[in-house]
């Protein structure tokens, strides 16, 4: 299966109970915004953390009855992270998204030792971009977790996105290793880690996907390109995932698509026990709502799969 579309996401996602989603540090406009859209779509039920009577003043400045949702007063911007670890550990929320909270205020509570939600998986970011021209929804990751990976982290960083696309109904997500050229060269250390990737993936050592690398960017979109310059790959015009080499050339490629080419994004952080939506306080409330689209499918769709073989294994 191939998402071509968020509205396609979201129309797989509405039938049924909607999700609960923890509004980490939520006395917002944008983030509430995008809550309410999610609510109003049938996507996710919004817990509110954080400030009450700004939340208050939010919903109500937003035609809202503040008393049809539930709101957590707290104060201490440092603890409202603690509260959602708790509706998660206690059943009651089902992924979480971030308010107006830094990300390392917030990423310190969520993945505190004793409390938190560490998986012991390493976590990375995978964005989703819908891209005018682009014939489905494209990932590109790590453009917002992981600095500047190496070839270990790199694996790890594929890994999670493969098992999200897995987890989206993709039976073996296409990825391209990019990186500033098409061939291996010794003087471009991320040309090498591209390729000992798809070595490893041919040798079956990374398995449920197929990746290819090094894979430059105009033949990751242009199967003239790949035809013009020799590409021995299969996959050009039709990849599902872009790994990029660094923190850099994630996020600036996405935004890139983002403001120059009218792209749409949503992105996730997945490795905690729940999916985790970490956009920047600047996003759009259309952004913020695309990434709780995303992160809800994440969950409701592997919830789905797993019943549906006995409901599939523990995942």
């Amino acid at each position: 299966m191939e998402i071509k579309s968020f509205s396609q996401l979201i129309t797989q996602i509405q039938n049924g109970t909607p999700l609960t989603a923890a509004i980490v540090s939520a006395a917002d406009p944008h983030t509430i915004e995008a809550a309410l859209q999610a609510y109003k779509e049938k996507i996710a039920i919004p817990i509110f953390i954080g400030e009450g009577k700004k939340i208050e003043q939010i919903l109500n400045s937003l035609g809202e009855n503040p008393n049809s949702f539930e709101i957590i007063n707290e104060c201490n911007i440092l603890r409202t992270p603690y509260i959602a670890n708790s509706l998660v550990n206690n059943g009651r929320a089902s992924l979480i998204v971030k308010g107006f909270i830094d990300t390392s205020e917030l990423l310190h509570g969520i993945l505190d030792k004793e409390t938190g939600l560490r998986t012991g998986r390493s976590m990375s970011h995978v964005a989703f971009l819908e891209v005018p021209g682009y014939h489905k929804l494209i990932g590109i990751t790590d453009g917002g977790i992981v600095v500047a990976p190496d070839f270990k982290a790199k694996k790890q960083i594929l890994l999670n996105a493969v098992d999200l696309f897995k987890r989206l109904g993709y039976e073996s997500p296409k990825v391209a290793a990019v990186t500033a050229a098409d061939k291996a060269n010794k003087s471009m250390p991320d040309t090498i880690d591209a390729f000992e990737l798809q070595e490893l993936n041919r040798k079956g050592e990374i398995s449920d996907c197929s990746v290819e690398g090094p894979v430059s960017y105009d033949i990751v979109v242009s199967p003239e390109s790949a035809k013009l310059k020799g590409f021995p790959g299969k996959h050009s015009g039709d990849y599902d995932v872009l790994l990029l080499p660094n923190i850099a050339a994630g996020n600036i490629l996405s935004k890139s698509l983002i403001y120059n080419a009218g792209a749409k994004m949503g992105g996730i952080v997945t490795g905690a026990k729940v999916p985790l939506v970490l956009n920047s306080r600047s996003s759009s409330p259309e952004e913020k709502f695309y990434a709780t689209v995303l992160a809800a499918a994440c969950s409701k769709l592997s919830s789905t799969s797993k019943l549906l073989i006995l409901f599939f294994e523990q995942g």
